[in-house]
């Protein structure tokens, strides 16, 4: 509220009084969030895959100072020191539990350098969360049409988007069926926070020469398997991995629709996805002594998350070489027009 000099608001005239008042304008994207659907389809995961590659194009050359030096424990490359650094302390890890994610931390490490090196790893800035309460679906599930949260954006290799990305479908795969869509229940509006401004992305945004309209990916969705069972005790570690490793799959090529990755990039995507999820285990624990009435959101990802970094560790079911050929083969799976499984 402002007021007009010596702090008294200023006369309207006929003894009426009035006040100047800022108001913050948002705009917002119509739908659901992703994590309130309860089918997935290969369109919605498609499009997934092209909202983030959209966000890819988007970011691309922006380069502001504030992000530059820009470091936190979310950072890929510092995922092995946060690792080394948190572990050993958390006493809800058992040793088995402990030794798995520090096993992890040492192959961070160990890649660091190739992290770190732009000439390997392109870089830019990303959005770094695109996580099930980040990403918006249309009020029918069909696909994705929004983005909000950008408060972790950082520079880091461009890869790390879709891996991120890729992640948060895994776990999301774990409890959700392949299917048809569920009916919209919930209406969110989705805005971001800032400095008044709104940072929303949309299918509209960021034509990068794909093909987007709906039509097409339906199309090309419907030579994939459409039921598939969720996870279950009774379900093989490999029917398990082959199953999810069919969901990254589904982003990935959505995502290369857009932004076409290198080999170098391709081949960390498994080291990546078991590094945010590393992260997240132990950051999440750490954060609840910190935090302990928001455990509920903290601890999110621990139940699933511990069936899912052990399917991933290399040699536990396959090599890392095996799921990027499993990831990959769904591409081309839809390029041939053969269903996949």
């Amino acid at each position: 509220v402002a007021a007009e000099g010596g702090g008294r608001p200023r006369e309207a005239g006929e003894g009426r009084w009035y006040h100047w008042h800022v108001v913050r304008c948002l705009t917002y994207v119509e739908g659901q969030m992703l994590s309130s659907v309860t089918h997935l389809t290969p369109n919605l995961l498609l499009s997934l895959g092209r909202m983030m590659g959209k966000v890819t194009c988007g970011l691309a050359g922006w380069d502001p100072p504030a992000l530059r030096p820009c470091s936190h424990d979310w950072y890929p490359e510092n995922g092995g020191a946060v690792l080394r650094r948190l572990v050993p302390g958390i006493q809800a890890f058992d040793w088995e539990q402990k030794a798995l994610l520090l096993r992890v931390a040492d192959e961070l490490l160990t890649a660091g350098p190739r992290l770190s090196d732009p000439r390997v790893l392109p870089r830019q800035v990303c959005h770094a969360d695109a996580n099930d309460d980040n990403c918006v679906v249309s009020e029918d599930s069909g696909e994705v049409v929004g983005l909000i949260d950008f408060g972790d954006m950082a520079i880091m290799p461009r890869v790390c988007e879709v891996g991120i990305t890729m992640l948060y479908a895994l776990i999301l795969g774990l409890n959700r069926p392949m299917g048809p869509s569920a009916p919209a229940t919930t209406r969110h509006q989705a805005t971001s926070d800032g400095d008044g401004v709104t940072m929303k992305v949309t299918e509209d945004q960021y034509s990068a020469g794909s093909d987007d309209s709906t039509a097409a990916a339906e199309a090309e969705a419907t030579t994939v398997a459409a039921a598939v069972v969720t996870c279950t005790d009774e379900e093989s570690d490999m029917r398990t991995l082959q199953r999810l490793l069919e969901v990254a799959g589904l982003v990935l090529c959505g995502y290369q629709r857009v932004v076409p990755l290198r080999p170098e990039e391709l081949q960390v995507i498994p080291l990546l996805l078991r590094g945010r999820l590393a992260q997240s285990l132990a950051l999440g624990a750490a954060s609840v002594v910190a935090d302990p009435g928001n455990a509920a959101y903290l601890l999110a990802t621990q139940r699933p998350g511990w069936r899912m970094i052990r399917l991933l560790v290399p040699g536990s079911v396959m090599t890392d070489e095996e799921m990027l050929q499993n990831m990959l083969a769904v591409a081309e799976g839809l390029r041939v027009g053969e269903r996949v499984y």
